[in-house]
């Protein structure tokens, strides 16, 4: 599915577009401020809208994902991250819950994992820290603190997060409606006011995270060694003594945290593997080479099963990512007309 608005240059530059992709990773290609990885753990044909305001030092973008996935990532160097949940069940960012009572806050250098099981919708703004400082003085006395990380920044009442929402889809519908309205340095820097102001004016830094309780922290380590043993793809009963759990207990902590069980949340994982490799595979790849590399030793429970968590056959991704590369090597070949 092709972007409908041009790649936007990196890390900022004044332009505003919406763009509409059928996979989660050719985010990075399209919009480069935002330096995020994605796993999808949801079934159903993915599919991201994602609309951007940008001017010469903020990023303003909305994203709609769907189905579910989980997201890795860092703000560029020098930038912050802040954002609003706007909608999901099940939403996570660096393994505790992100409600609408909370903002996220991630600073560069740090590195995040967000995690939506269900289809969602998120508003952020990756913004440079000397502005990001300069608006906090204005409106704190004092700048965020460098040492925090996730849903820390808390709504001062329960309309908080609507207001900043709607002052963000304000400037978001602005910059769609006049394209070169945010080259005017004089609207650009209105547009970072308020869309700081509003986030600083309805949020106190909270006190820190909430502690992770026992049930979330034995699924958090789990998820750990389920990602660093994927090819491998463990038996769960290896699983539970990695983690010193009862089979009982981690599925129960993983219906909890996750809205899923282990094994489903392994298989999603490979199978999201194994759809990456696919769609950037060389020339000559087979799908039984790269199902192998992915443990799945069964060939026609592996069609079946990517069939269900991706709306096509395996086959079916590896003809689109050949179709890919003939095309550009045609428009290599042809030169300029």
């Amino acid at each position: 599915m092709a972007p409908h608005a041009p790649r936007i240059r990196s890390p900022y530059s004044p332009l505003a577009g919406r763009i509409d992709l059928d996979d989660f990773d050719a985010q990075r290609a399209v919009i480069p401020a935002w330096d995020e990885r994605f796993a999808q753990i949801g079934r159903g044909r993915a599919r991201v809208r994602v609309a951007v305001a940008t001017t010469g030092r903020m990023q303003l973008a909305y994203a709609s994902r769907s189905p579910g996935c989980r997201v890795e990532g860092a703000p560029l160097p020098g930038t912050s991250i802040l954002a609003i949940a706007v909608s999901g069940p099940f939403f996570h960012l660096q393994g505790r819950p992100w409600g609408s009572d909370r903002f996220a806050y991630v600073r560069s250098g740090v590195e995040y994992v967000a995690m939506g099981s269900a289809p969602h919708r998120v508003l952020a703004i990756s913004v440079q820290n000397d502005l990001l400082d300069r608006a906090s003085l204005v409106h704190w006395g004092h700048v965020l603190p460098v040492d925090r990380s996730g849903p820390v920044l808390l709504a001062k009442h329960p309309g908080g997060p609507r207001g900043v929402a709607r002052t963000w889809a304000r400037w978001l519908a602005a910059a769609f409606a006049d394209p070169g309205l945010l080259r005017d340095p004089a609207i650009a820097a209105q547009m970072e006011e308020e869309v700081l102001g509003s986030i600083l004016d309805a949020s106190v830094i909270g006190n820190g995270p909430e502690p992770v309780r026992p049930w979330r922290e034995l699924a958090l380590r789990a998820d750990a060694y389920l990602r660093e043993t994927l090819a491998e793809a463990p038996h769960l009963d290896e699983v539970c003594r990695a983690v010193r759990a009862s089979p009982r207990s981690l599925h129960a902590s993983f219906k909890s945290v996750f809205n899923t069980t282990p094994k489903a949340y392994q298989t999603a994982l490979r199978l999201d593997g194994a759809r990456h490799d696919l769609l950037r595979a060389p020339p000559g790849a087979t799908v039984s080479s790269i199902a192998v590399k992915w443990s799945f030793f069964q060939f026609g429970r592996f069609a079946g099963d990517y069939r269900r968590m991706f709306g096509e056959g395996p086959r079916q991704t590896l003809g689109r990512a050949r179709d890919a590369r003939a095309i550009c090597v045609h428009l290599r070949s042809a030169g300029p007309s």
